[in-house]
Formats: structure tokens, sequence, C-alpha cells
């Protein structure tokens, strides 16, 4: 996982406070969040695996809300 990703990934699930949300949901040290950032340490796998699933039922949450909200068809 490059930085850049890791990066976007975080701010999808934490939004702007990724980093103190991130941490705590993660169980990793600011310092580390910061380091992979940065992309002076490579992401842990096991990180990585978890930031997945959480994507993952995320992506599964916001299906089920997208496909309950109605739009009235586009009129020409």
């Amino acid at each position: 996982m490059t930085p850049t990703v890791f990066y976007a990934a975080c701010l999808a699930l934490w939004g702007s406070s990724f980093r103190a949300d991130g941490c705590a949901a993660l169980k990793v040290s600011n310092r580390s969040m910061r380091s992979w950032v940065a992309g002076d340490q490579a992401v842990p796998l096991g990180v990585q695996a978890e930031i997945r699933d959480r994507l993952v039922r995320k992506r599964g949450e916001l299906s089920a809300i997208v496909a309950a909200i109605v739009l009235p068809p586009v009129q020409s």
C-alpha cells in the first residue's frame, strides 16, 4: 500500500480526524501513523488488511444508503 493510498483510505474511513481516530481504531501510535503517511515506513500487512476490511464494510453501508435514496426521474 502506497502512502497516497493509505492516506486516502484513512480519510475515507475517519475523515479529517483520521490521525486520532485511525490510531485508536487500528491500535497504533500516532508516530506510526505519521510514518506511514510520510512513506518513511511501509504499512504493515496486518494494518493493510484491517483497513481493507473496514473499507469493504463501509462500501456495503454506503451502498445500502444509496439504494435507499429514491430520486424522481429526470425530465428532459
